[in-house]
């Protein structure tokens, strides 16, 4: 009956809030639960497993199983970031910075998304990274929010990063001459002749 099954799942789901390590046991769990209405009543669970342990791996890994569930099974875009923040503090992983990067996309949330990434920046001091980051923030800041300000300002840093390379030239020329700010395109103009005349 759908009692006993659903009492069936709330033991598998209890077993995976006491051990969220073990794969099968999870991959057990998605196979069996098969409605929206089953993870409503799954989720407290798995959440109140967060609750009951001090282990701070064990608690990350919950709330990264429950904010998949909530992103994947159930949609709920707002739940998962939610989640995904607070899992920012315990471990500032990639693999959660490149979650909440898609999650902020699919919902288009800008700004909240920029936020994090120069959140991120200010913690980061592998040079390849922090360009990374700044490309990033630089492009959305232009493409995204249409704040050229911020976009030079973030490319201009990324400039020091990587002097003489051509895309972030190019770069920086569209936006000084969008912004009509021509003393400093011309500046960016000269870097760029001289760095193929380097070539």
């Amino acid at each position: 009956s759908g009692y006993r099954r659903l009492r069936g799942l709330k033991h598998l789901a209890r077993a995976v809030s006491l051990d969220p390590f073990d794969q099968q046991l999870i991959e057990t769990l998605h196979s069996r639960v098969e409605t929206q209405r089953q993870w409503d009543q799954l989720l407290p669970i798995l959440i109140s497993g967060v609750e009951k342990t001090d282990d701070r791996e064990q608690q990350a890994t919950l709330m990264r199983l429950v904010a998949e569930v909530y992103a994947s099974e159930l949609e709920d875009y707002s739940s998962a970031i939610s989640l995904y923040q607070q899992l920012i503090e315990f471990d500032g992983g990639d693999e959660i910075l490149e979650r909440l990067k898609q999650l902020y996309g699919h919902l288009q949330m800008w700004r909240p998304l920029i936020d994090l990434l120069e959140e991120r920046l200010e913690s980061e001091f592998d040079r390849e990274v922090r360009s990374r980051l700044l490309e990033q923030i630089g492009q959305l800041a232009e493409d995204k929010l249409g704040e050229t300000d911020r976009a030079i300002d973030t490319f201009e840093q990324l400039r020091e990063i990587r002097p003489g390379d051509q895309g972030v030239l190019s770069r920086l020329a569209s936006l000084y001459d969008s912004a009509a700010r021509y003393d400093e395109l011309a500046d960016v103009l000269r870097e760029q002749a001289d760095v193929t005349d380097d070539v």
